[in-house]
């Protein structure tokens, strides 16, 4: 090979050197640019899933307090039903005793003169 043109095959290694360097170089300030960039986005990331859990804790938290409420209102009228159930229970027991009582007198009162006018008739018999 000539000498020229050995030098221009030098001159063109020399070249690709430096574009493989000078590419390497871009290669690495892109990587790091990109790394700072992944990081930045990861921080902002983390800050809008915190402010979400706190939105979202806080919606739960006025959730969870209107249950209780809303099982604090169903338990009251559970107790008032419960007491108007043994309320007229009683009044039933107490109208069914009553009602028992008077139809027990009537029958008495009846087998009474059944019994006296059995009597009646048996002694005319004699």
């Amino acid at each position: 090979m000539d000498p020229e043109t050995r030098a221009y095959f030098e001159t063109l290694r020399r070249e690709m050197r430096e574009l493989g360097d000078e590419l390497r170089g871009e290669i690495h300030g892109v990587r790091d640019e990109l790394r700072d960039e992944v990081h930045g986005g990861r921080d902002g990331l983390r800050g809008e899933i915190g402010a979400v859990e706190a939105r979202m804790r806080r919606h739960l938290d006025v959730s969870v307090e209107a249950m209780r409420h809303d099982l604090g209102a169903i338990a009251e009228g559970v107790v008032a039903n419960t007491e108007a159930i043994d309320r007229l229970r009683a009044d039933v027991a107490h109208e069914l005793e009553a009602r028992f009582a008077a139809s027990t007198a009537a029958v008495r009162a009846a087998f009474s003169t059944l019994k006296h006018d059995v009597d009646a008739i048996r002694a005319r018999l004699r």
